[in-house]
């Protein structure tokens, strides 16, 4: 009681100095991420030992990684603890493992590229990492390089590839490198194989890869499937993937191609219910940009009766949507089996479609991305079985802006939901943990801008929004703060539009994805029932 007493003594006033000093749900102002090692004793009923520290400074760090001989840790740390960034700036460290203790960590990578997972190959010769510039750290994917265990010149194996590699894993045999990365709605397997003899010594090239094209073939066939997580073994590759016709399962892939799926919890989870199919859609933006969407029809769906469309935004502003994507499959579905036609799209700005299409919102949200979507809508009512006046449209975090963005921008929806959103810029960069975010995204402060940055907020514009609009948001969300909903809510009620906002106690930014489950549960039901509202028969319009 008095060690709890003196802890919350300490923080009564709490004292901050830095940015960002809270993430998810708390502060971790006063403590940072270090390594730890845990011997286990050898006796099942002998004690535990006590945790030993490994690292040691003034910054945080990332996940570890086994050298294969024992003898160290790798390991990622933030490069300067003043420079105040969540996104940049992450340097490779190794540490040793001594008997006792700890030892001097050494620094492995340069400045100039941020680095992150860094694996060691199976013969512990080389490192593998994924990197990505300094200065332009949302914009430019995230490429696969290796260095010599010892440090020295790291060597781009991506070959050119106009990917943003994700999670990576060295082949057993060490002979490449694997990895995952979106590409137009789904997320395959990539190999990187390298010409070089394992526990060789010689530098490979940039072009000493298999991956010399912008779409390399993938090791694993995608069709609308999203893989989310792997481990290679000598006869082939463990893997968990969603699709379009069921959520993740895992699976394994024989050396020789064969596919063995190894479980089925979705045949009981979805046994009695009814899904649809999702049916890709690829249109034109009024530029001539073709834009890939999909769509969702109810159950029993007749082309030639009217259905109310709903329209789901991604946030990010640098996500993909897809089929096969885990975290919003459930929700689609059991938006089509509301009876609604569901429509999303992977507007100007989303990952998976090139370093071009990513950047092309770059300095103009709003502007640049907004009519990518609105003409996804056109080619929808273009199909037929859409009455044009009984639209909503929904998002979370740059969807939520998206949301009340277009709401502000066109009378073409019947009702919006937005979602933990960002509605004034200027608030955002300084209310966020990620605060960098405003300036990489508009090349600069907001002191600087600040009639740029309201330009591009809906907030602006917010007596123009007539639509009913429901704000979700939780109170404890330190990448978008709750003020930004409290903002447009109390604009919007000042004005007296049809407004309401939901808060969630506890909860994050992270809500839809690791909340409690009743307000997962809540968050969804909130969404249909206005959409029910406004957009089903007899509703009010």
């Amino acid at each position: 009681a008095a060690r709890a007493h003196a802890e919350a003594e300490r923080f009564d006033p709490r004292v901050v100095t830095r940015l960002p000093y809270r993430a998810g749900t708390s502060f971790f102002d006063d403590r940072r991420v270090h390594v730890y090692l845990l011997d286990i004793p050898a006796d099942d009923d002998a004690p535990p030992a006590a945790p030993r520290r490994l690292s040691d400074g003034d910054m945080h760090h990332g996940a570890p990684a086994w050298m294969p001989d024992g003898s160290a840790i790798l390991t990622t740390a933030t490069r300067d603890p003043e420079a105040d960034a969540i996104f940049a700036f992450y340097d490779i460290l190794r540490l040793p493992v001594p008997p006792s203790g700890r030892g001097e960590a050494e620094r492995l990578s340069e400045a100039g590229f941020s680095y992150y997972d860094p694996q060691p190959s199976p013969d512990g010769a080389w490192i593998a990492l994924r990197r990505r510039a300094d200065d332009r750290p949302l914009a430019a994917g995230a490429h696969i390089a290796i260095m010599p265990a010892s440090g020295g010149a790291l060597h781009d194996i991506s070959g050119g590839a106009d990917l943003n590699a994700e999670a990576l894993r060295w082949q057993p045999d060490g002979a490449g490198v694997l990895f995952t990365a979106n590409w137009r709605g789904t997320q395959p397997l990539y190999c990187a194989r390298l010409e070089i003899n394992a526990g060789s010594t010689a530098t490979p090239e940039a072009g000493d890869s298999t991956m010399a094209q912008p779409t390399p073939p993938p090791l694993i066939p995608a069709a609308d499937r999203f893989v989310e997580a792997f481990d290679p073994a000598p006869g082939g590759i463990a893997f968990v993937a969603g699709s379009g016709t069921s959520p993740c399962e895992l699976f394994f892939r024989h050396a020789d191609g064969h596919e063995v799926q190894l479980t089925h919890f979705s045949r009981t989870l979805l046994a009695g219910r009814a899904t649809v199919a999702f049916q890709e859609l690829l249109y034109h933006a009024p530029d001539g940009e073709e834009v890939q969407g999909w769509l969702l029809h109810p159950p029993g769906f007749d082309p030639a009766q009217s259905y109310p469309l709903a329209v789901h935004i991604h946030g990010g502003p640098h996500y993909m949507w897809a089929p096969g994507f885990r975290h919003m499959w459930h929700e689609l579905q059991a938006t089509a089996g509301r009876g609604y036609v569901v429509f999303f799209c992977n507007p100007r700005g989303s990952e998976g479609y090139g370093e071009r299409w990513r950047d092309a919102i770059h300095a103009n949200w709003g502007f640049a991305d907004a009519p990518d979507i609105l003409a996804g809508i056109d080619a929808v009512i273009a199909l037929g079985g859409i009455d044009p006046a009984r639209i909503g449209v929904t998002g979370g975090s740059y969807g939520g802006y998206m949301t009340a963005w277009l709401l502000a921008h066109t009378d073409r929806f019947a009702c919006g939901v937005a979602a933990r959103g960002v509605y004034n810029l200027l608030t955002q960069h300084s209310t966020s943990d990620a605060h960098e975010l405003i300036e990489y995204e508009f090349d600069g402060y907001p002191w600087d801008m600040p009639e740029k940055l309201w330009k591009h907020s809906p907030l602006a514009y917010a007596h123009q929004i007539s639509a009913p609009l429901r704000l979700l948001h939780s109170e404890h969300d330190y990448r978008v703060p709750i003020s930004e909903a409290e903002q447009l809510f109390a604009l919007l009620r000042r004005r007296r539009q049809v407004v309401e906002l939901v808060r969630y106690p506890r909860e994050g930014h992270e809500l839809t994805r690791a909340g409690e489950p009743a307000h997962r549960a809540d968050h969804m039901a909130r969404t249909l029932e206005w959409l029910d509202r406004y957009c089903k028969p007899g509703s009010a319009q």
